[in-house]
């Protein structure tokens, strides 16, 4: 007596986020990544390589449940192994057409000198000159970039064009990505102003998500900044 294959595209949506994806005919679903060392001890991460700490795997194995059933058109990650690992994860019990697709314009505006060091050394640290060079780039009315720092106008620049790319084309969409792609307040360009990266605005936690629906204000879970300084954890 021979096994059937199960034929696992008819499974149903399992997890609370697919049945909210599955929803929607046209969406993304922004997820940002797990937690790493550097933001563990509260340093700018933006460029640097770092994988995920075991609250990090754990944070991005609770998506796995959530997404189970759910299916994607397509999927994008940020380059860096945070995003990748968290989108292998909360992919893997999802339906996907095709592989993951990394996207560098889903990676944080580099922060150039700054990276790497203690937001308390750059904030209140005993090198004044560090502390005054950090307060201009995070001037919210007139920053200045020091070298090897991307601005705002350039990062929020390819964030656009990935989200434009989005909203032309049907269907549901995944992407992994970082602090300031996640943010709350993005709107999909064509819908909404474009997109702004405002220094004040709101973050997700590490390993949440929010949805995007297309030509709508997005639904998400999300908790305010702190503050301009700490837009940049990676």
């Amino acid at each position: 007596m021979s096994t059937a294959t199960p034929d696992t595209s008819l499974k149903p949506c399992r997890g609370r986020l697919a049945r909210a994806t599955m929803s929607l005919s046209h969406c993304l679903l922004l997820v940002r990544h797990g937690q790493t060392q550097l933001n563990v001890e509260n340093r700018m991460a933006t460029h640097t390589d770092v994988p995920l700490t075991r609250t990090g795997h754990e944070q991005a194995a609770l998506l796995t449940q959530s997404l189970a059933g759910a299916a994607f058109d397509g999927a994008y990650t940020s380059p860096l192994r945070r995003a990748t690992a968290t989108a292998e994860a909360a992919l893997a019990q999802a339906r996907l057409a095709g592989k993951p697709l990394r996207d560098s314009r889903l990676i944080e505006p580099s922060a150039g000198p700054f990276e790497g060091l203690a937001f308390a050394d750059l904030e209140r640290g005993d090198d004044e000159e560090l502390c005054s060079a950090y307060a201009r780039y995070t001037d919210e009315t007139n920053p200045v970039y020091p070298s090897g720092a991307e601005s705002l106008e350039r990062s929020s620049a390819r964030a656009r064009a990935f989200l434009t790319e989005i909203e032309a084309t049907p269907g549901r969409f995944f992407a992994a990505s970082h602090g300031r792609s996640c943010n709350p307040d993005l709107r999909v360009p064509g819908a909404r102003p474009p997109l702004l990266y405002a220094p004040q605005g709101r973050q997700l936690p590490r390993g949440t998500v929010q949805v995007l629906p297309a030509a709508s204000t997005p639904t998400c879970r999300s908790q305010p900044g702190a503050a301009a300084t700490r837009d940049l954890d990676g």
